[in-house]
């Protein structure tokens, strides 16, 4: 009975967790794409007065990615094409064991391809 508790209030917060990015997506989605552009940076490392920061424009290239310019989300920062797709693939992963209740586990990170004599 405590596992079934247990698993039951895990899955209530991910489909809380999974609802509130939503609403962030949404609102993302809603706000204009220059929204971020004119808002002062809040980088540690520049506040340090350190040269380089290899984060330093991710969220604004993220926004900008959201919304389609991705031109304009490259010139900001152009890690943004690593950190984009992961993104989209843990609101994927994270969709799918919401929904159906299930643990996402792809095929290629299981044991037997890593190790096949296990």
């Amino acid at each position: 009975m405590q596992k079934e508790e247990t698993s039951r209030r895990d899955r209530r917060a991910s489909l809380s967790f999974f609802v509130l990015i939503n609403l962030l997506l949404f609102l993302v989605i809603i706000l204009p794409s220059d929204f971020l552009d004119y808002i002062p940076s809040f980088c540690i490392w520049k506040r340090l007065g350190l040269p380089f920061c290899p984060g330093c424009g991710i969220s604004r290239a993220l926004w900008h990615m959201i919304h389609g310019e991705i031109k304009t989300a490259f010139n900001f920062n152009w890690r943004v094409v690593i950190v984009a797709p992961m993104l989209a693939g843990f609101y994927l992963k994270l969709g799918y064991e919401v929904i159906t209740g299930k643990n996402f586990e792809p095929g290629f990170l299981n044991k037997k391809f890593f190790n096949p004599f296990l």
